[in-house]
Parts: C-alpha cells; structure tokens; sequence
C-alpha cells in the first residue's frame, strides 16, 4: 500500500483508526524455506470513525495469493472500505458525500 494512503476526503484521518489483522497457514511446517502456493492466507481490516463510533471492515477469504496478488487485494479491499465508512459517516453526520 502506499504511504500516503488516504482514508477519504470528507473524513479526518486523525480521527480514523485502522485495526489489520492478517494470517498464514502453512501445510509444509517442517522444512525452512517452501513454496508460498502451499500456504493460505487471509487478511482483515477494520476502520473505525472514533467521533460517531461507526465502524466498517471486510476480509480477504482464505486462499492460496502471491505476494503481489495479496497488495493487490488489500489495496483494493482498504479503499472500498473507506469509501463504505465515508457513507456510514455521512448519512449518520446527515451532511452530503464528496465525489
């Protein structure tokens, strides 16, 4: 994810925490070093608007990804959910959402 990763436009970040919660199984324990596609991973956030307590989150289901395919998928799943959290707060707060 980039460094400069915005939550939203309406909502202050300072005001949004970010809990990440991420795991690997893996089906080959015994050996050091083994391949990435014998092991299933998953990956969840949770963004919580600490002024109005809403809170949104969403999970990467279990599966076998490559590493670029696990950034891909966090990105994608970090921006839906700030754009999710930015409805929530919007229609809690009665003020209209940016485009």
């Amino acid at each position: 994810m980039s460094k400069s990763r915005k939550t939203d436009r309406l909502l202050d970040q300072s005001e949004v925490t970010c809990t990440a919660v991420g795991g690997v199984n893996s089906a080959n324990r015994r050996k050091a070093r083994h391949s990435r596609s014998l092991s299933i991973s998953t990956f969840e956030y949770t963004l919580r608007h600490e002024p109005t307590g809403t809170e949104v989150s969403g999970r990467i289901p279990y599966g076998r990804y490559t590493r670029k395919e696990m950034k891909a998928l966090k990105e994608s799943l970090f921006s839906e959910l700030a754009q999710q959290l930015e409805a929530e707060v919007a229609k809690k707060l009665r003020t209209p959402r940016r485009l």
